[in-house]
């Protein structure tokens, strides 16, 4: 059972992660235009989390209560107990070993994982202005795939 308040702490972190997942992107590929895409998405995901605390902390009591979410259960589980970057050992280790094509596939992929869990808290909140800032992340969420793609194409 969760909390919309335990999601959102989730999502914080998420977007944490991602911030220092990009950053270190932006220190691993020389080239200006990459680096510069990849300090961009860092400071995003930075915003994101900025507001996802935010949110947490507008929310009333009734969004404090833990839902039962029956079918969601297991898989917001598996983004409680899992991660969607890797730790930062598992992280310098991968940058290493990858290309800026292979770098940008594995955004995307996590981007789109982010999307589908932020959707998940939008159900469970019921604050219409806290509805609308996530509304907002998942639409700039929806960009970074955009923007990654369009990237992925330039350099391929």
């Amino acid at each position: 059972m969760f909390s919309a308040k335990e999601l959102l702490n989730i999502a914080v972190r998420v977007e944490k992660d991602g911030e220092e997942f990009y950053r270190k992107l932006a220190e691993r590929f020389e080239k200006p235009d990459i680096k510069e895409f990849f300090s961009y998405m860092a400071r995003q995901e930075a915003e994101h989390a900025r507001t996802f605390e935010s949110i947490g902390e507008e929310l009333g009591v009734d969004e404090e209560t833990y839902l039962n979410l029956e079918d969601a259960e297991e898989y917001l589980k598996s983004f409680v107990e899992g991660r969607f970057f890797p730790d930062t050992v598992t992280m310098e280790k991968y940058l290493k070993e990858k290309s800026v094509e292979e770098a940008i596939d594995f955004s995307i992929s996590v981007e789109k994982e982010t999307i589908i869990f932020y959707y998940e808290i939008l159900e469970l909140l019921r604050n219409e202005r806290a509805k609308d800032l996530v509304r907002s992340i998942i639409n700039q969420e929806k960009q970074h795939v955009v923007k990654l793609l369009r990237i992925k194409g330039m350099i391929s």
